[in-house]
């Protein structure tokens, strides 16, 4: 996501469990950096992996810490987002507008008054989409690689949880 922001010039900024090491990226760690890195974020592009830590994390209080009139942009999972607090950070003016791919319910009830808020912008839970050619390449490869006794990438550390 930051690669591709780069080429607009944008200022970057990411937060994470560890530090990470990206030219032109501002790069905050842990919960003892996430206040310094939301009092300065105008654009939220939430992209954390579902764990224990994560549930809930973007709440009244952290969305309280964006600069006024920020956005957010859910991208990853729907329990990262208290929907009642984003309905009352945008309800405030707090937040200027949210983009929504993925709800704490799936599918969205007919009755979440996330559907007609004039500032909330849905997408069907298509953030990212599967390239068949480019899967079935990924998936062929890694059974190579594991037939053949050698690593693959893209495992998960079930101590991280992702």
């Amino acid at each position: 996501m930051a690669e591709s922001l780069q080429a607009w010039g944008f200022p970057l900024r990411c937060w994470s469990r560890s530090r990470k090491s990206w030219p032109g990226v501002e790069s905050f760690a842990g919960t003892q950096e996430l206040d310094a890195f939301l009092s300065q974020t105008r654009v939220l592009i939430n992209l954390l992996p579902n764990t224990a830590e994560t549930v809930g994390i973007i709440n009244g209080e952290r969305l309280e810490q964006l600069q006024d009139g920020a956005y957010l942009l859910n991208l990853a999972r729907g329990v990262h987002v208290n929907e009642d607090d984003l309905l009352a950070a945008l309800n405030s003016g707090k937040l200027k507008g949210a983009m929504l791919d993925v709800f704490s319910r799936e599918p969205l009830p007919a009755d979440s008054p996330l559907w007609k808020h004039p500032r909330v912008a849905m997408t069907p839970h298509i953030a990212a989409v599967t390239r068949p050619a480019e899967a079935v390449a990924y998936i062929s490869r890694t059974i190579s690689h594991l037939e053949n006794g050698e690593a693959v990438t893209g495992q998960v550390d079930r101590q991280r949880g992702y």
